[in-house]
């Protein structure tokens, strides 16, 4: 029995383990967009002093502007969209997956088995 239940705790602490470093990954992951997202922000706000404060050098130059604050508002948007989505992975608790897991260990370990019937063996 003793066996048993720690194969099933090795298990358990093995996939508890590979969760925590997904959930870690996810957390790393959500930094790094953030960056992306802040880095954005940067060129946004240098993109719109350019726009205030230079001379306008003709169309295409205008157009040059538009298109390169239009490409950061995408890659801004698309990294806040995924971190949005991530927060719901990365904010998943693994110490409470840890104790479930512990307290669980422990009722098996005070488990008893209730007879459902009273059963003699026969005697031949």
């Amino acid at each position: 029995m003793g066996e048993v239940k720690s194969k099933v705790m090795c298990k358990a602490m093995e996939y508890a383990q590979r969760i925590s470093d997904t959930l870690q990954e996810a957390i790393d992951e959500r930094e790094r967009l953030g960056n992306i997202v802040h880095e954005c922000d940067l060129k946004t706000c240098d993109l719109l002093h350019k726009i205030e404060l230079q001379d306008v050098k003709g169309m295409y130059d205008a157009y040059k502007t538009i298109q390169e604050l239009r490409t950061v508002r995408k890659t801004r948007r698309n990294a806040k969209d995924e971190v949005r989505v991530l927060k719901l992975v990365a904010g998943l608790d693994y110490q409470n997956l840890v104790i479930d897991i512990d307290e669980e260990l422990r009722r098996m370990e005070k488990r008893q088995y209730n007879p459902r019937i009273d059963y003699k063996p026969t005697q031949l």
